[in-house]
């Protein structure tokens, strides 16, 4: 699969960071995406889209693929054949990335929310990634 990741400057978009922490982990969970990107196409909403082909478990139900998205105040939801569909509440607007992709892979192969799940290794430091996304806000507004 030819993947593309559509270059974003970090000092430009605060959530980088946590999209490219996002995608190692959708990619470890077996959710490559074929395409994402980072915007904030009006300079105030921050918005994250990750486009999963339609190929392959759990995707296969959804041939023109699915997308994942984010933004600044609704958090991560699931978009396919036109509806969006919220992950769990554990995935809130700034979950764990490892989180993100268990709850991502649940939502898209049994249509269910999970509960948290247990983290080790390594953690995204979300709240730097809140804080930063509320100065952007700050200076949107």
């Amino acid at each position: 699969m030819d993947q593309q990741h559509i270059e974003a400057d970090v000092e430009v978009y605060p959530h980088a960071e946590y999209m490219e922490a996002v995608e190692a982990e959708l990619i470890a969970a077996g959710l490559t995406p074929k395409t994402w990107w980072i915007e904030s196409p009006d300079g105030a909403q921050l918005d994250a889209y990750f486009r999963l082909p339609g190929t392959g478990s759990p995707t296969a139900a959804w041939p023109d693929g699915v997308e994942l998205g984010w933004d600044q105040y609704d958090g991560w939801q699931v978009i396919a054949d036109g509806n969006a569909t919220p992950l769990s509440e554990d995935s809130g607007v700034y979950g764990q990335p490892r989180q993100i992709a268990t709850d991502a892979w649940n939502r898209i192969a049994t249509d269910q929310a999970r509960g948290p799940i247990c983290m080790t290794g390594e953690r995204f430091d979300t709240a730097g990634l809140r804080a930063a996304v509320e100065a952007w806000d700050a200076d949107a507004a």
